[in-house]
């Protein structure tokens, strides 16, 4: 749409988002205006209002789809959030913002950073029955004036550090990469995080341009560094189905499982050069670019997701049913996850409500009093 659309579509008085675009500026207009006269001294003092001028973005999609309730499904609850298990836990799912919600409950929410845009994410994950299946938020697209300056930043604090981890965790996400090539020398890197300056505690998980996934982690000053077999990633299409990766590190033996789409990938030791961010002394989690300090390494492609467990290494069986349901690690079938202001309860027959009062008033026809 040029601005000359634009303008048009704001001056259209029968068009109801014109009329809410015209009212939020007519309310910002009188913000700024009250700001103005507050911040003013003395009462003799005069105020002269010649404009404001200022950058805004609207954003609008057409990412709507529809669930039938037929209630004949039985919804369970996941283990997800647990406040327990589960430290961190992202969605793609509002990529227009500049801020992600973790929905963890340790409240680890992080920035998003750049211009970002909500897209649909293919993926049939269970809830709606029409119209669009998911959601997903896009990183670095070329058009983007923020390409190669969008990630995800989460503060360090000790939910999602692994210093002090004494049995293992596990990581995961669903993402869908458009470029696997390096930036510079850089692979493109999912997730990286250093505890320290040394850095003597750290993770990261790249994908390397021969499609391997290389997972580093470096605990207690040990580095244990595996990748899968080349070709496990490939680049992606707008229509192509996201990758699931869960990486599993037991601190008992430094042992690392990578898992795509529910498979235990075969892992080799690594023979690449470990090279972590260049700022050490940042310690915040990054996701889909490498840590701080870095200009190379952002991943181009679509973020479904990202949850960290921390005190469990996930099993063959908790993997396979997060790939089967998409929602958990919990034994609940595809499309049976309670996800929150997403299911329906009934009671009975769910049609219209037995008994109660009508026109014979209280009697064993009008008010019913059996449970």
């Amino acid at each position: 749409m040029s601005s000359s659309d634009f303008r048009g579509l704001i001056n259209d008085d029968n068009d109801p988002l014109a009329r809410i675009v015209r009212l939020f500026q007519n309310k910002f207009s009188k913000f700024t205006t009250d700001a103005s006269v507050e911040a003013v001294d003395s009462d003799s003092e005069d105020i002269e209002q010649v404009g404001v001028t200022m950058e805004s973005v609207i954003k609008i999609h057409s990412l709507n789809g529809q669930h039938k309730f037929n209630f004949t499904t039985v919804y369970i609850h996941p283990l997800e959030p647990d406040e327990n298990y589960v430290h961190v836990m992202l969605r793609g799912r509002g990529g227009t913002g500049n801020s992600i919600a973790d929905l963890s409950g340790f409240n680890n929410n992080g920035s998003i950073f750049g211009d970002t845009l909500l897209v649909d994410g293919t993926l049939d994950i269970g809830c709606n029955n029409t119209g669009t299946k998911s959601v997903a938020t896009r990183f670095n697209r070329p058009s983007s004036d923020f390409e190669n300056e969008e990630y995800i930043k989460l503060p360090d604090n000790t939910h999602t550090k692994i210093s002090n981890i004494t049995t293992g965790f596990s990581e995961w996400m669903r993402v869908r990469p458009f470029a696997i090539d390096n930036q510079g020398d850089i692979s493109r890197t999912l997730w990286e995080k250093v505890d320290d300056n040394t850095p003597n505690d750290a993770r990261m998980l790249q994908i390397r341009d021969t499609g391997r996934l290389l997972y580093v982690v470096k605990d207690g000053g040990v580095t244990t560094a595996k990748w899968t077999p080349t070709g496990t990633i490939e680049e992606a299409t707008s229509t192509s189905l996201p990758y699931d990766i869960v990486c599993t590190y037991a601190t008992s033996g430094n042992v690392i499982h990578i898992y795509v789409n529910g498979v235990d990938q075969t892992l080799s030791t690594s023979s690449a050069s470990i090279n972590w961010q260049d700022t050490l002394t940042n310690h915040d989690l990054y996701l889909m670019e490498r840590g701080a300090g870095s200009e190379d390494g952002h991943v181009y492609g679509d973020f479904y997701g990202y949850r960290l467990y921390r005190e469990k290494v996930l099993s063959q069986t908790e993997v396979t049913r997060f790939y089967t349901n998409k929602w958990s690690i919990s034994n609940i079938a595809f499309g049976a996850v309670a996800i929150e202001d997403h299911y329906a309860t009934w009671i009975g027959s769910g049609g219209a409500a037995s008994g109660g009062f009508d026109a014979t008033g209280f009697d064993n026809t009008g008010f019913d009093t059996t449970p």
